[in-house]
Formats: C-alpha cells, structure tokens, sequence
C-alpha cells in the first residue's frame, strides 16, 4: 500500500506541477500561481494559498491518509466499471455492424418451385415491367442456380459439399461483389463462358486452402473409379458471396458440370488421353522445370516409345497464373491410370520442391442449349420499404414466397442495436448518478471535517468564492485523473481478452479475434464530457452549499 501511495504521490505531483505552470503569468512563474486569479499580490497572501492548495490536493486525492486513498480507489474502481460497460455496449453495436453490413442486403431472392420452372421466363418477364418496378422500387430481377459440390479437405484429405450459385458476368451483384470492402483479390468473370470459380473466406478456412491459391479440388466419381480430384481454377477471392454461397460460377460451368452426365461430361477424366502438368513459377523457373521433364521422358525407353509431344504455355485460367505442359502421346493411353502412373513417376524424378506442381486438366467444353429454368430469382431493390407489399403481390398472383430473412435480420439488428444503445445510455445515467452521489459525499464529508478551520480562515479575511475557486481547481484535476487511470485499465482489460473471458464463463460461443470491445469511440468520448460536466456542475453547488455560509455558522457548526 506504502508502494501504492508513493506511485500515486509522484504522478499526482506530476500533474500538480503541469497544470500549476498553466496559470502562472508570463512576469513571474515563481510566485504567483493561485492569486493572480483571485487579484491579491500580497506574497503572505500567495505562500498561504500555496501551501493551503497543496495540502487540500493532497487530502482529496488520498495521499495523506489510507481512508482518503481507499475513496480514490472505490472512485476509480467505479469508473472502471463504467468505461468497461460501455467499451462492451461499443464493441457489440460494432460486431453487429459488422455482421449485418451484408452488402447484398437489397438483393432479395425467391425460391421457384418445380411446379413453376417451366414458366419462370414468362413470369420473370411480368415481374419485371415497368409498372412493378416503379411500383415496388426494384431495378433488375436476375435467375440463378443453386447447387453443390464436394471440394477435397487439404487437411483431412477427405472431402466435403460446399454450396454455390450461379451468377453472370452481366449481372448488376457482380459490381458488389467485387467492390473494394469486399474483394481480396482477383477479377470478374471475363465472360459468359468463364470456368474460374470465385471464392469466399470461408471457403479457404474450411477446406485449409492457402490464401493465394490457383485452383481448388473438386470431387468427380468417374467410371473407371469411385473418387477423383479435378483442379479447378480460381479466379477471385472475396470476403462474401450473396446468399452466404461459398462459391460463384457462370451459368456455363453449370451447364457443363450439373446437366451433362457420364463420359459426355468433360469434366470426366476418362475423356483424356493427355497429360498436362501445371507449375506456378516465373518464366525462367517453369522453362528449367520443362527442360528437366523433357530430359526425363527422353531417358525412358517405353515413354520415348510413345512418341511423346509438348506444348508449353503460360496459363491463364486462374487469377495467379503460372505455366502448363501438355504432354501428348502416341499411341494414346487405353486407360486414366497409365496416365496416373506417368504423372506420379514425374512427380517422383523431376522434383522443384520451392513450386507447386499439380495436375491439371483441360475441359472439353461441349455446347449447351440456353434453358430459362432457373430455381431462384433475385431482384435488387433500391429500397426495401415495398418488400412487403411486393411479397403479397407474388404470392397472390404466381405462388412465389420471397425469402425475407434479410430483411427481417436487417429489422432485428435495428430493434437489437436501438435497445443496446438505450441500455448503455440509462447505465451511463446510472453510473454517472453514482459517480456524482459518490463525489458529492466525499467532498461534503472533507468539508464538514474542516469546516471549523474554514470558518476561522474566512473569519480572517478570505473570502468563500476564493476558497470555491481553489477547491475547483482541485477537483477539476482529480476528476481527470480518476477517469484517465479509469479508461487505461478498461482498455487493458477488454482488449486482453476479459469480456471473452466473462462471456465464455456464461457457456456462449465465441467467434475467433473478436475480442467484442472498443473504448475508442465517439460515445466513450462523449460519455467522459457527460462525467466531466455533470460532476463538475454537482462539485461546485455542494461546494457553494457549505462555502457560501457565514464564518460563524462554520465555526460553531450551525445549520
């Protein structure tokens, strides 16, 4: 406590002495501090009120006994309370923020049901006139396609389904999507008949990808075997895609990997008969590792015998690019595991263990006849104040349900953040009530100790309103000081981690690096004014109230 007492003692002088220097006049800075003020030049009169203010400072900030600095303590321990409350009523408002800042909000969609996929187009066409749009404030309805597919785990090695949609290189959320809050890195879809995947956070995160990666591995059950790995390319990397999908795909890779079955898929590797081998290298890098592949085939007797040829080339298909090799051969391979068992005597010998080398494959694309039966529309609205009405419409004259739980998400995040901010403001109310009913009681009780003391000084010529103006000047620096030891312990608290560690203790699940604090914000700066002002307003009347008494009703302690 003596230790304590000391650290207090030094800081406490620190700020006594800054803040002395700025009243002091530019003529003397020795020895006029207080009286300037107050307009008295007698020197008895300012070494008395220098020795009166330091010995007061010391009192109200508990330097001079246990029971004054256990106040201090109790003073900033509920300060401390307060600033963490409202560093956690801060961090909440924001984590909801952020979670409900989905920049795909306007977009609503409407699941078709089967009964009504051969009709969308005709239905898609009488929504979207111009009357309804106008009416209903929307500015284009889109179809899509919702699917799955299974992606290998880098992980585990095993695989699971993730979800994607369908979207063109046309469509208006394409802007949105990629627009600088939510992008990473990569590029739209160059056009309609793009197969390069774009991809979410959360799909790397899953599936253990690193962050920069070309491609992403999807499962394929050929007919020669029950499980393959086919590299797909990624061509962009987003933090979110709409409708919480992991994935987004032309309606082209749809058609091609969903709607052809069997051999006549070409995704199915059966189909090929080359080999193609991607590095992800610069020129000079990939050129020695094709060098070093040729001198391999040449150096095998059954591979020379096969005739084999090469075509070397930059790849473009996914964002990072790199380079590939396509080796073809004659006579072709009978089987995919011949080929396998190629590939896997190249990986074995030609080794560049600093570049990733994978197999890739190059999709025989086949054409596609341009179905409109998609089963799901989404339609942008500017405002989402007709959604309701809009909804009623579609149900009553197609039987088409929007999914509004955007929509009502939004709503809730409203109610939930209106009722977060009522709560912190009538806790800041309550906190500053009892800072000011704490301070109040503290500060009268010193008084009345030293009342007598007080009367006989103003009984001896000074004056109540110099006394009130010095105790001010005390107090005024105490406040400060409380809130700002106050506000650097909440903030060392809540950005180590003890909000999490109060919420875990409550059983609730916590998201990773959300530590659901901020003390640095336009509120807890506000609510430090609001302390400031109200206990200042609350210190001076409770200071007025015993002060302005006569000298003799001090002394003899009459009401």
């Amino acid at each position: 406590m003596k230790n304590i007492r000391k650290i207090i003692q030094l800081i406490f002088d620190k700020i006594m002495i800054l803040y002395l220097l700025g009243v002091k006049s530019n003529k003397d800075q020795n020895h006029q501090i207080v009286n300037e003020e107050i307009g008295d030049s007698d020197p008895i009169n300012q070494d008395f009120f220098k020795v009166f203010y330091k010995q007061e400072s010391k009192e109200i900030f508990g330097l001079s006994s246990l029971k004054d600095m256990l106040n201090t303590i109790l003073l900033v321990l509920i300060l401390l309370l307060t600033f963490i409350a409202i560093g956690f009523s801060n961090g909440t408002i924001r984590y909801l923020s952020k979670k409900m800042d989905n920049p795909f909000v306007n977009w609503i969609d409407i699941v078709v049901p089967y009964k009504l996929s051969d009709k969308i187009s005709k239905i898609e066409q009488e929504i979207s006139a111009d009357s309804n749009s106008v009416k209903y404030q929307f500015d284009s309805i889109r179809g899509y396609y919702q699917y799955v597919l299974s992606f290998k785990d880098l992980k585990s090695s095993g695989s699971f389904p993730m979800y994607g949609r369908t979207i063109e290189a046309d469509d208006p959320m394409m802007n949105e999507i990629f627009r600088s809050r939510n992008l990473i890195w990569g590029e739209k879809h160059s056009d309609e008949k793009c197969m390069g995947l774009i991809i979410t956070e959360e799909f790397l995160n899953k599936l253990h990808y690193p962050d920069k990666t070309s491609f992403v591995n999807m499962l394929f059950n050929t007919d020669e075997e029950k499980r393959r790995y086919i590299p797909l390319p990624v061509i962009a990397l987003v933090k979110e895609l709409p409708g919480l999908a992991d994935f987004a795909t032309t309606r082209y890779f749809y058609d091609q990997r969903m709607i052809l079955k069997g051999k006549g898929n070409p995704f199915n590797p059966s189909n090929y008969k080359d080999l193609n081998v991607f590095i992800n290298a610069d020129s000079t890098e990939a050129n020695r590792y094709y060098s070093k592949l040729i001198k391999y085939l040449s150096s095998v007797e059954k591979y020379l015998n096969l005739d084999p040829m090469y075509d070397f080339k930059k790849y473009s298909d996914s964002y990072w690019g790199g380079y590939s090799i396509n080796i073809s051969f004659y006579p072709e391979p009978s089987t995919i595991s011949e080929l396998d068992e190629i590939y896997n005597n190249i990986c074995e010998t030609v080794k560049v263990d600093e570049y990733d080398i994978k197999r890739i494959y190059y999709l025989k694309l086949t054409h596609t006849e341009g179905y409109e039966n998609y089963d799901n529309l989404s339609i942008n609205f500017s405002s989402l104040k007709n959604v309701r009405s809009f909804r009623e419409f579609l149900r009553k004259r197609f039987e088409l349900e929007i999914d509004m739980s955007q929509v009502e998400a939004k709503d809730n995040f409203k109610f939930i953040s209106e009722v977060t901010r009522s709560l912190s403001v009538l806790l800041l109310i309550f906190a500053v009530i009892s800072i000011c009913l704490f301070l109040t009681q503290y500060f009268k009780n010193h008084l009345n100790s030293i009342k007598t003391n007080l009367g006989t000084l103003m009984a001896f010529g000074i004056e109540s309103g110099e006394l009130i103006k010095i105790y001010m000047k005390i107090l005024i620096p105490y406040i400060i000081f409380t809130i700002l030891i106050s506000t650097i312990f909440a903030s060392i608290f809540g950005n180590l981690g003890g909000i999490r560690m109060l919420i875990r203790l409550l059983g609730i699940n916590l998201e990773t690096g959300e530590n659901y604090f901020q003390l640095n914000n336009i509120s807890t700066y506000r609510s430090i004014i609001f302390i400031i002002v109200s206990s200042i307003v609350v210190l001076y009347r409770s200071a007025r109230g015993i002060l302005i008494k006569t000298p003799g009703d001090l002394v003899n302690d009459r009401n």
